[in-house]
């Protein structure tokens, strides 16, 4: 996938700092919620791409071991420390938010969801007082570099295959029906036939032709 993974039950220990308790309803619902997001991490991708990328690596390795002596060249896999450094913490938060009901439908839409890691980022970087250097300003917009975990190339997939299961519904605006209409006609003609002098009355008809067509 081109991003890290860690089992349930190590990302429940580098958010709360401790084990699980098998009994409780509240850990168990937890450990639900971090499956989610490591599923929609594995959605962000394609699996052809993901498949494609694997047996390149071990094509590769493979010839080059046959020829050459070049050890390990990968990282040691785990982390020592016990630290939620991908966000998956926040992506637990935002899941759980996503069920809300929205307007259209009997969930939250996207666009909505990720307003849970707006504030997150903005109270991340006013309690750690993050000095965050600028690497692009232009007009109104600026980007800044930021150690925030909603910042990693994990949350990033996160979102991303967030998005692509749930999909996004536009609700598109609705034609005017047919008694709609007439009493929109209707209420013209009634403010034409008040209209003072001729410039009003083709002010109204303006208008009038505007909504109609």
């Amino acid at each position: 996938m081109g991003v890290g993974f860690e089992c349930d039950v190590c990302n429940f220990r580098n958010i709360n700092k401790r084990d699980v308790v098998w009994n409780s309803e509240k850990d168990l619902n937890t450990l639900r919620y971090i499956r989610r997001a490591s599923l929609d991490v594995m959605w962000s991708r394609e699996s052809d791409t993901v498949r494609d990328n694997f047996r390149r690596m071990q094509k590769d390795w493979k010839s080059a071991q046959e020829e050459l002596n070049i050890g390990n060249v990968f990282p040691r896999m785990g982390r020592p420390e016990m630290e939620d450094k991908n966000g998956i913490g926040v992506a637990v938060v935002m899941l759980h938010t996503s069920r809300r009901k929205g307007r259209y439908k009997d969930h939250l839409q996207v666009d909505t969801i990720r307003k849970t890691a707006t504030w997150f980022m903005n109270a991340y970087t006013a309690i750690t007082e993050e000095d965050d250097g600028t690497l692009f300003a232009a007009d109104d917009k600026t980007m800044f570099a930021s150690s925030s975990p909603t910042r990693t190339k994990w949350f990033q997939r996160f979102q991303l295959g967030m998005k692509r299961r749930m999909g996004v519904t536009h609700k598109q605006d609705e034609a005017i029906n047919s008694e709609q209409i007439l009493a929109l006609l209707e209420t013209g003609e009634h403010y034409w036939k008040l209209a003072a002098d001729a410039q009003e009355k083709r002010g109204i008809a303006n208008i009038m032709a505007f909504v109609v067509l």
